[in-house]
């Protein structure tokens, strides 16, 4: 229920300003517009946390308060200095244009009716102390409670402890990490979840509204029209935020659009600008849209190629009419020099960024699926054949209906100037989506930035078509009452939209507990809640994540072993538990792992079928241990059950969090590769 969430007014406020005040300040001091400022903010912000916690690292330095303040100051500096350099660019002021009061009190409307229906109904179900069951969430509470213990948010080796026993070296995104630490081990959880469920889809929701504006600057149908159908599609937010826990990479995904609309501010401006100062101007322009994109891609570099590629068709085709009309027409307008410059210019980013080896394992991921014609159309006919032949004439006419529909606005769209490039980023997603469904092509290749993930390109091509469909609403109702059109598109708008995510969305926004999930009942989550009352602080426990024990660093002073579902095949130690952990009373080399470790407690509970795998089978060394001998019971419900392990003798108490000590597995542990 949302009164569940009422102690929590304060943590949010917190995570807002975190998120926003860094970067609106250095913004502001260098002169933009107060809503440049505001919504570029979180991906400058983005940069200075990054940045500051890479820098924090390597100096040694314990990531908190004191170092995310100095950076803010630091930032802050660095714009005063640079001030004269901004101060007369007016990046992001739109053209004087007369709106309606009307029009005016509407949009503010339909943005609050969006920021509504994106966040109510999900604080709504979820509970602030309910964890998300998806596989990812239980990674980011403990790689945020590792970045509290070790005070290192550095992307460059915050997230070694997060793999098992052996920490091991690895180059990860922790921008979202390092936002929830700041608010302290006792609310990783509830901030996690705040972040998520209410700063992500606001930060999204008017991103996505100043990049409509830039778009069409003197169009305010459109801009009321917007902010509902891009919001219509449960894939982002709240599908990537609730159902599948991909946190920092909507964090990342919730800035792209504000980072886009500057970039349409800027160019704006050059096409105006006086020749004199078009110099300064470009440079300014690059400074600020460079800053955004090193946000978005320190936030998740995924990110960064959700954004560039859409553009990709776009800007190919508006530089090849450029050299067209010069080798035709002899004429070079300033458009068509700036459709050139930036061709170069993405070129030359793109080669950048192929330069990182990172980046090119991106596009050289296999493709998990493949396409066979024969085996796609068996399978379609097999799922045809339980329904009777009306229903399935019904649903071919439907879906016939919905791509005759979709052609007619796509061609509508097409005719309005601004909207050819919509339509032409459009295709580029579809492209992408192809390639996420059909191996062994370029697109598949292209498809990798989303972990050939389809629901990761829909993110960003629920933006595209709302903004598709907003621009044809304008040009539909043109004609038609004002106040009609919009009092039935949103009821309309928000029922489909709510209509889309139940059974899915909604479903997984409530706590998951009971049988077939991580945590089996209310007593259990009690337990978990508690566990650092019935064992010395900072005890350290072993046992399958998926049984729960993986969420309990994010109660209390309580460590685990493994803290994601997933294991590391170079963690030798704990490949060599997963494995043998049973055979604690015939097998030495366990008790060696665990008395190094000090791993002093054991958790048990009934295997799972998680996703799709048997746990007993991909984790058996937790399952079906004899402790009826060398275990003290500790704690038990009706899910789960804490032992004290006894059968190895006296094991000391563990220095978990002295990482350099876990760098390398026992020299006498069998490789697990």
């Amino acid at each position: 229920m949302i009164t569940s969430w009422i102690p929590y007014l304060p943590l949010v406020a917190v995570l807002f300003a975190v998120v926003y005040l860094p970067g609106y300040g250095s913004l502001r001091i260098l002169g933009l517009s107060r809503a440049t400022a505001a919504n570029v903010a979180p991906a400058v912000t983005f940069a200075i946390v990054g940045v500051s916690a890479m820098v924090a690292g390597l100096a040694g330095l314990r990531w908190g308060w004191a170092v995310f303040v100095g950076a803010t100051v630091m930032s802050l500096l660095v714009a005063l200095t640079l001030r004269p350099l901004f101060v007369r660019l007016e990046l992001g002021r739109l053209p004087e244009i007369d709106v309606a009061p009307r029009a005016t009190r509407a949009h503010r409307i339909s943005l609050a009716l969006t920021l509504l229906f994106l966040i109510v109904p999900i604080v709504w179900l979820a509970d602030p102390w309910a964890p998300s069951v998806q596989a990812d969430p239980m990674f980011h509470y403990n790689t945020a409670n590792a970045v509290v213990k070790t005070g290192d948010a550095s992307m460059l080796s915050a997230i070694a402890p997060s793999y098992g026993i052996t920490a091991l070296p690895t180059v990860y995104p922790t921008v979202w990490h390092a936002i929830v630490a700041l608010t302290g081990e006792q609310l990783i959880m509830p901030a996690s979840h705040l972040l998520a469920y209410v700063v992500v889809p606001t930060i999204w929701v008017f991103g996505a509204d100043y990049l409509t504006r830039q778009l069409f600057p003197t169009r305010p149908r459109v801009w009321v029209a917007a902010p509902l159908t891009i919001a219509v599609l449960p894939y982002f937010p709240n599908f990537l935020t609730v159902s599948r826990g991909f946190w920092p990479n909507s964090l990342a995904l919730a800035a792209m659009p504000a980072a886009a609309g500057v970039v349409i501010a800027w160019l704006r401006i050059l096409r105006t600008q006086p020749r004199q100062s078009i110099v300064q101007t470009a440079l300014a322009g690059i400074a600020i849209f460079g800053v955004s994109l090193l946000g978005l891609g320190l936030a998740h570099p995924g990110a960064v190629f959700a954004l560039l590629w859409p553009v990709t068709l776009p800007l190919a085709i508006r530089a090849g009419l450029a050299i067209f009309t010069a080798i035709r027409f002899h004429t070079f307008s300033r458009d068509d020099r700036l459709a050139m410059t930036g061709a170069g210019a993405f070129a030359l980013l793109v080669l950048a960024l192929f330069s990182s080896e990172k980046v090119r394992d991106f596009f050289g991921r296999s493709n998990p699926r493949s396409w066979d014609f024969a085996e796609r159309f068996a399978t379609l006919g097999d799922e045809l054949a339980s329904f009777s032949t009306p229903l399935v004439v019904a649903g071919v006419v439907v879906c016939v209906g919905l791509l005759v529909a979709c052609a007619a606005v796509v061609v509508q769209v097409w005719q309005i100037s601004t909207g050819r490039w919509l339509v032409l980023a459009w295709t580029a997603q579809w492209l992408a989506l192809i390639g996420a469904y059909v191996d062994s092509s370029i697109f598949s290749a292209i498809a990798g930035i989303w972990y050939h993930d389809p629901k990761r390109i829909m993110a960003v091509q629920g933006l595209i078509t709302g903004l598709i469909v907003a621009l044809w609403i304008e040009r539909a109702s043109s004609k038609l009452n004002p106040v009609a059109v919009f009092a039935c598109g949103a009821v309309a708008t928000i029922a489909l939209g709510i209509v889309l995510r139940i059974g899915n969305v909604y479903q997984d926004a409530q706590p998951a507990i009971g049988e077939g999930h991580p945590i089996d009942s209310q007593e259990e989550l009690d337990l978990l809640k508690n566990l650092d009352s019935l064992v010395p602080p900072g005890s350290l426990v072993v046992g399958d994540p998926t049984t729960g024990i993986g969420y309990a660093p994010a109660y209390g002073d309580v460590n685990v072993v493994f803290p994601q579902v997933n294991s590391h095949p170079k963690d030798a130690d704990g490949q060599y538990l997963i494995a043998n952990f049973s055979d604690i009373h015939t097998d030495p080399h366990v008790c060696t792992i665990l008395t190094n470790y000090g791993i002093r407690y054991y958790y048990e509970d009934d295997p799972l079928v998680y996703q799709k795998r048997d746990r007993s089978e991909t984790w058996p060394g937790f399952y079906e241990v004899d402790t009826a001998r060398g275990f003290t019971k500790i704690a038990e419900t009706d899910g789960g059950s804490l032992w004290q392990i006894d059968a190895c003798g006296p094991i000391p108490e563990p220095d978990w969090w002295d990482i350099q000590a876990r760098r390398t597995p026992l020299p006498t542990t069998p490789s697990a590769e």
